[in-house]
């Protein structure tokens, strides 16, 4: 056998791993065994162990370890283990002194939803330093904690860091609230964190992660005259060879149950941030990509041409500084450009698009002036909007870009059904706390090269 062949995966050596995974866990070899009979590949053994592992932690934090063998062999789910347990902790505590809120009858219905809605906003409100009109607000992660388990029915006596302790891992409506409060805030960060390019970007939607080609049409856009009993022409949409594909993007980030019991709301603050930012910088990354790729030359187009190109009269022939004859000279360009058969398309420029080494002189050649003549009149002032991208590799070259709404240009697209970065969440299993999984499925394309102009600069 070579080696190649050696390292490939196969049946009996899954099972191997498995077994090994098994004894490490704690379970005897023949227990190991029929472990990996019944979960012969890694994955389905890496999530029953942590099922496994996440019954036994809470069966231990509500001091029933005894019933957690019996949860495990019965084959129930994480969630509905945490409900038995937390019934069963409840039924356990009962004589325990102190006044009861017995509420488990209701607390299936509306209410329960409710309560969540309003510790997500309270979180979220304090979070900020925003106000909130939840009756929870101000309250902090461990008061929240503790109002999950009184309306669970639990005695009003119980300690707070056992409260936070016992609504993570003996409910499922706690790891519930800190997710809709993670998601809420990384949903308001990325809108605050968006990159300015994305602004003259078209939004459009995906379906799934095929390869999706964009259609047009194969003849111009203008109508013709029909003589009496003439024909009427045709124009058809086709496939011309640009296409949009969506990736996924993701990363995990873990807060730990020490912050959560500390209500450390700037680790959990910085938990949303830290997505918000890395989805933006991904957003950054890969619409910047698109007119840097080739050298600076941009994407290659279906004409087997890059972006930027003499050819497609969207490049200066001389690089040259932003002024007004320069910047005169693009939206000319841009203005002129025709269609595959040769109709007029009136694209109208919109955005100035610079790195940050020129927003100076970007802002300052769209200034309105008070002009003493007509020649000193700034004819661009109030017309076109700067926009600033870091993620511009090189400080001197400007862009002009026409409406993406009116004119075929940058395009991206998230899958069907969002509009951004989601969240998914698990109680952390290398971790002692939650872990939050922050994706976005995303892709960019440029859909033509006639709404954007490139100068290189001097």
């Amino acid at each position: 056998m070579s080696f190649a062949n050696a390292l490939k995966p196969s049946p009996a050596r899954d099972r191997a791993g498995v077994i090994i995974m098994a004894a490490e866990a704690g379970m005897e070899r023949a227990e190991a065994t029929a472990f990996a009979d019944a979960f012969p590949s890694k994955d389905a053994a890496k999530t029953e162990l942590r099922r496994r592992d996440q019954i036994t932690t809470a069966a231990d934090k509500a001091s029933l370890p005894e019933m957690a063998e019996g949860l495990v062999a019965e084959g129930v789910s994480v969630e509905a283990a945490r409900e038995r347990i937390f019934e069963a902790w409840v039924d356990q505590d009962a004589a325990s002194p102190g006044p009861r809120i017995d509420t488990r009858q209701r607390w299936y219905g509306d209410e329960r939803m409710q309560f969540r809605h309003q510790a997500v906003d309270a979180i979220v409100a304090k979070v900020g330093g925003k106000q909130s009109d939840s009756p929870y607000a101000g309250a902090s992660l461990r008061d929240i904690a503790m109002a999950t388990l009184r309306l669970h029915g639990h005695p009003l006596g119980v300690n707070e860091r056992s409260a936070v302790e016992m609504a993570l891992s003996t409910t499922s409506d706690y790891p519930l609230i800190l997710g809709g409060a993670v998601s809420r805030l990384l949903s308001d960060g990325y809108a605050l964190a968006m990159p300015e390019i994305a602004r003259a970007s078209r939004v459009m939607s995906a379906t799934d992660f095929r390869r999706q080609p964009i259609l047009r049409l194969s003849s111009g856009s203008a109508l013709e005259k029909v003589n009496e009993g003439g024909e009427v022409t045709s124009a058809y949409l086709s496939e011309e060879g640009e296409a949009i594909q969506i990736a996924t993007f993701a990363k995990i980030y873990g807060l730990s149950r020490h912050a959560i019991v500390n209500d450390d709301l700037g680790a959990f603050d910085a938990l949303p941030q830290k997505g918000a930012e890395g989805s933006a910088q991904t957003m950054r990354t890969v619409l910047c990509g698109l007119l840097t790729a080739n050298s600076g030359d941009g994407v290659t187009m279906r004409d087997a041409t890059p972006l930027f190109d003499v050819s497609h009269g969207n490049l200066a022939a001389t690089g040259a500084s932003l002024s007004i004859a320069t910047l005169s000279a693009a939206v000319t360009a841009i203005r002129r450009q025709v269609g595959q058969n040769n109709e007029v398309l009136a694209i109208t420029p919109r955005f100035i698009l610079v790195p940050p080494e020129l927003e100076t002189p970007a802002r300052q050649v769209v200034t309105e002036i008070t002009a003493e003549s007509v020649a000193e009149v700034n004819p661009f002032a109030n017309r076109l909007e700067v926009l600033v991208e870091p993620g511009l590799s090189d400080p001197n070259a400007w862009y002009v870009i026409g409406d993406p709404n009116r004119s075929e240009g940058i395009a991206h697209a998230y899958l069907d059904g969002s509009n951004g970065p989601t969240i998914s969440m698990r109680e952390g299993f290398e971790i002692e706390g939650m872990e939050w999984k922050v994706r976005m499925d995303f892709g960019a394309t440029m859909l033509d090269w006639r709404s954007i102009y490139k100068n290189p600069g001097a």
